[in-house]
């Protein structure tokens, strides 16, 4: 008889996403928002990370990211900041670096991590 096996986390998971946009004037504007992801299983991982991958940047994170808080870049028909959307993710992905930002920081918190516990004891 074969045993069923699964993991004990969750299918989904949160991320900070932070970055500085440079614009004319004497001060950046310093991003912070909140991200809602699946989680992807390390298959996946390598072939999004396969060189001459099919699947690009923007198609990935349209696949897997499923909503956002405290963003304030997105702003809808009545000035507010847009709730989480395909096309709203496609405005923000518009800015040059905005993409690695958010796959650097989906990958950073995708994998498993010693805790500062574990690299004191190294």
């Amino acid at each position: 008889m074969t045993k069923k096996f699964r993991l004990v986390v969750s299918n989904t998971l949160g991320f900070d996403v932070v970055g500085r946009i440079n614009e004319e004037g004497p001060r950046p504007l310093d991003v912070r928002f909140r991200v809602t992801a699946d989680r992807i299983d390390v298959s996946e991982y390598r072939d999004v990370l396969a060189e001459g991958s099919a699947v690009t940047t923007r198609d990935f994170l349209a696949a897997h990211l499923r909503g956002w808080s405290g963003q304030r870049l997105v702003l809808d028909e009545q000035d507010q900041p847009a709730e989480y959307s395909v096309e709203a993710l496609d405005v923000m992905l518009s800015l040059v670096g905005m993409e690695r930002l958010i796959l650097g920081a989906y990958l950073d918190k995708l994998a498993v991590s010693a805790t500062p516990e574990g690299r004191a004891k190294n």
